[in-house]
C-alpha cells in the first residue's frame, strides 16, 4: 500500500495543551487529520459542536492572549472540516484523498473505523495522557493500515514505545489554565494561552523543521541525545511543574492557617496565593529558595552522573563554571514564579487533592525522589562548587516541612469531604 504523495499530519488530543500549544506549532504549510473520541469527559465543548453539525460543518480553531485587560489574536488560527466517522466512512476517505489542501476534524466511536488514516499521514503529534495511549498504542502497533510515521508525544510524563513507528519525545512548557471554549456562528473552538512558548525535542532541526513553525530559537530546545534531552527536560520538569506543585502545598498550607473553609480551597487564584506565600507574611520566600536551589544543583549533578559526550558538556555549560550554571538555574526558577504570578490560574488544577492516587504520584515525583537524591548524592553535593547553593540543614528541614504539610492538609480535605458526605445522607435521609 503506497502512501499519497502529499501526506497529512495526524494529531490526538483536542485539550488544553493540544489546542493551547501543539496546534500552533504546527505549519499552516501542513494539511491536518485530527482525531477526537466522541465520548471525552474532559472535553465539554464537543457535546456543544455536534448539536450544531447538521447546519455547519466547518470549525475554527484558534488561540488568544490577554495582555493589559485587551484579547489578543495569537498564533493559532485554523479551518477545519468537521466529520462524524461512524457512517459515510468510505466517502470521507474519498473526501480527504481528493482534498488540494483542506484540514478535517474526524469525530470518532471505534478508533478502529480509522484504520485508513495512517496511509495518509507521515508524522503524528498527541497530546494525550497514559490512559489515552493505552489506546493508541495497539492501534499503531496491529490496527492501522500502515506504519512508519514519526510520532510527537507532547504530553509530560507520558512513555510511548513503538516497534513500528519512530518515536520522538517532547517536553512541551506553556500553561494553559483555561478550558477550551466553544462558539456557533460561526462555529469556533478557542482557548486563552499564555504569552510563552518553549518544547525541548529530541530530535536535530533538520527532522522536524518541515513540520513545526517555530518563530524564534527561544522557543525551542533540539537535544538529540540521551543526556542532553533529560536535563531540559528535567530542567521544566522541576523548576516549571515541582515549582507549581511547591506553591501549592504551601498555599493550601497557608489557606489552612487563616482558616479558609475547605469547600473555598478550589475557587483560590493562583496569583494571589503566591503572592502571600512569598510575602514576609506567608514566612515561605526561604523554603521556596531552598526547593530552587536544590533542584538547580540536582539537575547539574544528574546531568555530569550521566557521563555525558564533550559537545553536550559545552552545550550545557558553554565555557561556564559549575557555580554560574547553578545561578543561571536559580534565576530560570525565579523567572518562572514570575510568569505564574501572571496567570490566572487555581489551585485545584495544579494540585487536586479529590485523587488521592494522582496527588500522591505528585508528592512522590517533586518530593520523594528528591528526598531520595539527596540522601544518595551526599558527597557529590558536599563537593558541590556553588558558593550560594542550599544548605544541608536547610534542605532537610524543608523536606520535612513539606511532608508534613501534605499530610496535613490532605486529612483536612479528607476529613472535610467525609463530614460533608454524612451531612448529604442524613439530609436525604430526612426528605425520605
Amino acid at each position: 500500500m503506497t502512501k499519497v504523495n502529499r501526506p497529512y499530519h495526524l494529531h490526538v488530543g483536542l485539550g488544553r495543551l493540544g489546542m493551547g500549544l501543539v496546534l500552533e506549532l504546527i505549519s499552516p504549510k501542513v494539511p491536518l487529520i485530527i482525531l477526537q473520541r466522541r465520548v471525552s469527559a474532559s472535553n465539554n465543548w464537543l457535546k456543544d459542536l455536534l448539536g450544531e453539525l447538521k447546519s455547519q460543518t466547518v470549525v475554527t480553531l484558534k488561540n488568544y492572549v490577554v495582555e493589559d485587560k485587551t484579547v489578543k489574536p495569537f498564533r493559532l488560527l485554523r479551518k477545519l472540516n468537521v466529520r462524524e466517522i461512524d457512517r459515510n466512512i468510505q466517502t470521507i476517505e474519498e473526501e480527504i484523498r481528493n482534498s488540494e489542501s483542506g484540514s478535517f476534524l474526524l469525530i470518532y466511536s471505534k478508533l478502529t473505523d480509522l484504520n485508513w488514516v495512517s496511509k495518509y499521514c507521515a508524522t503524528m503529534t498527541a497530546s494525550i495522557k497514559d490512559e489515552g495511549w493505552r489506546e493508541f498504542e495497539p492501534w499503531l502497533e496491529n490496527d492501522a493500515e500502515e506504519c512508519g510515521m514519526i510520532i510527537y508525544p507532547f504530553e509530560n510524563e507520558v512513555k510511548v514505545k513503538s516497534t513500528k513507528n519512530t518515536i520522538i519525545p517532547v517536553t512541551p512548557d506553556r500553561i494553559c489554565a483555561k478550558d477550551v471554549e466553544f462558539s456557533k456562528n460561526p462555529l469556533t473552538l478557542s482557548i486563552q494561552v499564555e504569552n510563552f512558548t518553549h518544547i525541548v525535542i529530541k530530535a536535530p532541526e533538520q527532522v522536524w523543521k518541515g513540520l513545526f513553525d517555530i518563530k524564534s530559537e527561544d522557543e525551542v530546545t533540539a537535544a538529540a541525545s540521551d543526556a542532553l534531552f533529560d536535563f531540559y527536560s528535567h530542567r521544566k520538569r522541576y523548576l516549571v511543574n515541582g515549582l507549581h506543585y511547591y506553591l501549592a502545598s504551601f498555599g493550601y498550607g497557608r489557606l489552612l492557617d487563616i482558616q479558609v473553609p475547605v469547600r473555598d480551597w478550589s475557587n483560590q487564584y493562583l496569583p494571589i496565593v503566591i503572592e502571600y506565600v512569598l510575602s514576609d507574611a506567608g514566612k515561605s520566600q526561604h523554603a521556596i529558595d531552598v526547593l530552587i536551589g536544590a533542584q538547580a544543583m540536582r539537575l547539574i549533578l544528574e546531568f555530569q552522573s550521566d557521563e555525558p559526550s564533550l559537545d553536550d558538556y559545552e552545550r550545557v555549560f558553554s565555557g561556564r563554571s559549575e557555580e554560574q550554571v547553578f545561578l543561571s538555574l536559580c534565576e530560570y526558577g525565579m523567572l518562572n514564579l514570575a510568569r505564574f504570578k501572571k496567570i490566572t490560574d487555581s489551585l485545584d488544577r495544579i494540585l487536586k487533592l479529590d485523587d488521592y492516587r494522582k496527588f500522591i504520584a505528585k508528592t512522590e515525583i517533586f518530593r520523594t525522589d528528591l528526598s531520595i537524591f539527596l540522601a544518595e548524592k551526599d558527597g557529590p553535593i558536599e563537593l558541590f562548587s556553588a558558593r550560594l547553593k542550599p544548605w544541608r540543614s536547610d534542605l532537610s528541614h524543608v523536606i520535612i516541612q513539606l511532608g508534613k504539610l501534605e499530610r496535613v492538609v490532605w486529612a483536612k480535605y479528607f476529613e472535610t469531604v467525609k463530614d460533608n458526605a454524612k451531612e448529604l445522607s442524613a439530609a436525604s435521609a430526612q426528605k425520605e
